[in-house]
């Protein structure tokens, strides 16, 4: 369910976040989750991303190292 939200999200059609059931992320996975699309929508430019993001490339690679680690992945 999740991968057809973010194919979603990365096409910039946000109207999947009304529909998504009860199982919510927590704000940690979310986080980490929105850092791996903004890598992806950058073609894993971190630099780019974390100007987008308005966080450091140091924060967003430890959000990314954290997601992968828990097997978060769009």
């Amino acid at each position: 369910r999740w991968d057809e939200f973010d194919e979603q999200l990365l096409m910039g059609d946000s109207s999947q976040l009304i529909q998504i059931d009860q199982s919510l992320m927590t704000f940690r996975q979310l986080k980490k989750a929105y850092a791996q699309i903004a890598i992806s929508r950058c073609d894993n430019n971190l630099s780019s991303a974390a100007k987008i993001l308005g966080i450091s490339v140091n924060t967003l690679k430890r959000l990314n190292q954290a997601a992968k680690m828990d097997e978060i992945y769009i």
